[in-house]
């Protein structure tokens, strides 16, 4: 190798690099929409072959949750048309959940029950979108055990540490808790919390 040659290497590395995150980045990004396509369809057969679910009025809806997932099951469809939300929730919010699709916060209500259903989600893959919600838009929850429909109520920014948030709470809710700044490069040092009440029928 020539004198030069190594001296320019230098020159030429912090660009490699930058190729190179971005081809990860690229990769990982590709590799979750392939898995959002895959369970969405798997989810559309799975509510097709299901019988039609009994309307979820409270009476019908008792207690925390019994029902335990493994980490990573498919557990529904989160929506909000008006901002281009559509994911797919698994169990659990471990970072292989989060690479692929939004996580149900365990230990929270699970959407079809009663108290606060929590899903958590990273804002460079499926929850950029909640940057531009606001109060009164709806967001809509499909699973097997029924559609779920939401209204936005408030909004904040919070604290990776301030779990309040997640509290049961009397009214079944859903709370969105993607990382925040949105356009934060890194490990995201606070979290936007969107809080949401179930609409009747």
């Amino acid at each position: 190798m020539q004198p030069k040659t190594v001296l320019r290497i230098p020159e030429y590395t912090p660009g490699a690099i930058g190729v190179a995150a971005i081809g990860y980045r690229s990769l990982i990004t590709v590799g979750a929409r392939w898995f959002q396509y895959q369970e969405k369809q798997l989810l559309l057969k799975a509510l097709h072959a299901a019988p039609p679910p009994a309307a979820p009025h409270v009476t019908q809806l008792t207690g925390p949750p019994k029902l335990r997932f493994r980490e990573g099951s498919p557990l529904g469809l989160i929506e909000a048309p008006q901002l281009g939300l559509s994911t797919i929730v698994l169990e659990g919010t471990d970072s292989d959940v989060l690479r692929r699709a939004a996580g149900h916060v365990e230990g929270t209500a699970f959407p079809w029950g009663r108290g606060n259903s929590a899903i958590a989600g990273r804002r460079d893959t499926c929850f950029r979108p909640p940057r531009n919600i606001h109060p009164k838009d709806e967001i809509v929850v499909t699973t097997p055990r029924g559609r779920f429909r939401y209204q936005v109520d408030w909004t904040k920014i919070a604290d990776p540490h301030q779990t309040e948030v997640l509290r049961r709470g009397s009214r079944q809710a859903l709370t969105l808790i993607p990382c925040y700044p949105f356009h934060y490069i890194g490990h995201a040092p606070k979290r936007f919390i969107v809080h949401a009440v179930r609409l009747a029928g």
